[in-house]
């Protein structure tokens, strides 16, 4: 009996200077099957004599047709080579491989996997990173064993051709990075350090705090006649004074949370829990708009309990809400585009300006990347904190 064998194929194209199809030709107890590669060269890089391809240069995008091609020999030899095994067999376990390793089916899967077990913000990232990594690849189809230094290289120059910022560039290396990984630890392909010679590093970014002046401006505006301006600044300064809670979770604020003059929550980004002493200025903003928060709503920010309901009203409100902060820091002469980041980089500012320890401002803010102020530190008391807090807020 034949020995089960794989030979490359070419399929010329029809027209003179158009390219020909690769595909794989699968021997198998005297059976023969023939898979589509989804690659295609032009004439002059297919040897007939040797039935293999000559050097193909890598493509605008990068994609190395040789390196996949012969991966992908590997694969089929590999399943070739256990016993019991059909051509058929072979030919239906190599595409269902295929599907696996396209890198944008796989992406997605994580993607998913994300959104299930409710990580909306890796999603999204994910999501994002994807898209313009799509966007690279006008579409086309890219295996996650064809990704290389070369690849990459292309990638990041396409980038900074559009006028990418360099922390951008950075945080879509470092998401597709993660990505590359986990395919790496699913072994569908081996570990060659695309990423290694791009950039993934964290770029100094423009100043993104007020001073204590500017968020006096800030607070005593007056915007009477003008809900939605005033809703806007009244998050702001909500954020603020709960040592720059984040708009996710503000968002997601429940009444039950606030409890014997303590506000308990837990971040949606890392599930660290932290405890915030309630002051009188937060109150303040509650009260206000006590009539129009929902249900279990702290604030008036969502009026449903469904989490992927929540999540689509959240995202609206907040970019409604920095699209406002925009025209409040022109009213109130900010000097910079005015966003509820602003008020998180802000407290911490003011906070490290009144000589308060950074362990203690790490922990106020519930970072979760001080490890070494946290090695120094361990836990903190509670009573430091909001101490703290009362000081910042003092300063106002």
């Amino acid at each position: 009996m034949q020995k089960p064998n794989v030979k490359l194929k070419y399929r010329p194209s029809r027209t003179v200077a158009g390219e020909g199809l690769l595909y794989y030709q699968v021997c198998c107890r005297r059976s023969v099957r023939l898979i589509a590669s989804g690659y295609s060269v032009c004439e002059r890089q297919w040897d007939e004599k040797h039935g293999c391809l000559r050097h193909v240069d890598a493509g605008v995008s990068g994609c190395d047709v040789s390196r996949a091609v012969g991966h992908e020999f590997g694969v089929l030899r590999e399943m070739l080579g256990r016993d019991d095994v059909s051509a058929d067999d072979v030919a239906r376990e190599f595409v269902a491989y295929r599907d696996c390793c396209e890198f944008s089916v796989f992406s997605s899967g994580i993607i998913r996997g994300f959104v299930a077990s409710g990580r909306y913000r890796s999603a999204e990232a994910h999501r994002s990173a994807l898209n313009s990594f799509r966007s690279f690849m006008r579409e086309g189809r890219v295996m996650v064993y064809q990704i290389d230094r070369d690849m990459v290289a292309a990638y990041q120059a396409f980038l900074m051709s559009r006028g990418v910022t360099m922390n951008t560039v950075s945080f879509y290396m470092r998401v597709l990075r993660s990505v590359y990984n986990k395919a790496v630890e699913m072994n569908l392909t081996p570990q060659r350090f695309p990423f290694r010679r791009v950039y993934t590093g964290i770029g100094k970014t423009a100043k993104r705090a007020l001073d204590v002046a500017g968020l006096r401006r800030v607070r005593g505006l007056d915007l009477s006649g003008r809900p939605a301006l005033e809703f806007a600044r009244d998050m702001f300064m909500f954020s603020f004074y709960t040592r720059g809670m984040s708009f996710v979770d503000m968002a997601y604020l429940r009444k039950s949370d606030l409890r014997d003059g303590v506000l308990s929550y837990c971040r949606r980004k890392t599930g660290q829990q932290l405890w915030v002493k309630w002051e009188a200025c937060m109150q303040e903003i509650v009260d206000r708009y006590s009539g129009r928060a929902c249900g279990p709503w702290l604030l008036p920010m969502l009026g449903e309990v469904d989490d992927a309901l929540c999540r689509r009203q959240y995202r609206t409100r907040q970019g409604s809400v920095n699209v406002l902060l925009k025209t409040v820091g022109e009213m109130a002469g900010s000097g910079m585009p005015l966003t509820m980041y602003v008020a998180r980089h802000s407290w911490a500012s003011i906070a490290h300006g009144q000589h308060v320890p950074l362990g203690v401002i790490s922990e106020g803010m519930g970072h979760d990347s001080e490890a070494t102020t946290r090695i120094y530190l361990a836990s903190l008391e509670m009573s430091v904190v909001d101490e703290a807090n009362s000081r910042v807020i003092g300063c106002l």
